[in-house]
Parts: structure tokens; sequence; C-alpha cells
């Protein structure tokens, strides 16, 4: 997977970097980083998106019947992100050993959320990268 972006990148950049001026000025060379950077962003969250929908939607839309704020911030809300790692992989066994996990499980009424043992960590950012960008777009068009 961090091939393909590699690859787009250097896409990018070569498209980018041809112009009909022979000498690039500082001001191109900032408008095209500022473009790749932006295509790069969007890539990952297309990712995520993609991710986020395989793996979470059926169970965590982000819409008006869902509550939100239950997956606004995941990375603030746990303290060890290795923790987050392993609640997503594998819920039931960090409900039974965390208390933030067991209350989290409380207060979803005891909702069991089936595990994604196959994500790796990159994965579950892309998925929260995601999140909180959709989340926080919707909060502004509010």
């Amino acid at each position: 997977m961090q091939i393909k972006y590699v690859f787009s990148i250097i896409i990018v950049l070569g498209l980018f970097s041809c112009s009909e001026n022979s000498e690039p000025t500082i001001a191109h060379h900032t408008k095209t980083t500022i473009e790749a950077k932006n295509f790069l962003q969007d890539v990952l969250y297309q990712e995520g998106k993609i991710l986020f929908v395989m793996h979470c939607k059926n169970c965590h839309a982000i819409n008006a019947h869902a509550d939100p704020q239950l997956l606004a911030n995941l990375h603030e809300k746990w303290i060890d992100k290795k923790l987050l790692y392993a609640f997503i992989r594998n819920p039931q066994a960090v409900i039974a050993k965390d208390a933030y996990a067991k209350a989290l499980y409380e207060q979803c009424n005891k909702a069991e959320m089936p595990p994604c043992p196959l994500l790796t960590n990159k994965q579950i950012d892309l998925i929260l990268n995601y999140v909180d960008i959709t989340l926080s777009e919707k909060k502004e068009n509010k």
C-alpha cells in the first residue's frame, strides 16, 4: 500500500514540475508543494473512507441517526493508542481487561463490536483520520 502512495506522489510531482518556464520560481515550487500535499491528503482521506465503508459503516454510520460523538477524536479519548488498536482488532478481549473499554461498552448498551483483526495500525489511523475530518466538516456545515 505504501508503494501506491510513493508512486502517486512521484507522478504528481512529475506532472506539477513540468512547466513552460525554463527557470521555475520559488512561488512555483511552493504552489507545486502545496498541490502535491493536498493531493496526498485527499488520497489518504479516500483510503480511510474506503476502509471505513468496508469495516465500520454498518454499525457506525456518520449521520443524524447515530451518535457521532462516540467516534469523534478517538485518538484523544484513548490514553493508550496501542490499546485503541487492540480494541478495534478484538473489542471483547480489551473490554475484559480495561475500565475505559468496559465503560464504553456499557454506554453503548452492551452492543458488541465485531472484531477487525486484519486491520493494520496504519489502516486504523486512516479510518480515524477520515472520521475526524468528516465529523469536523459536518460540524462546520451546521
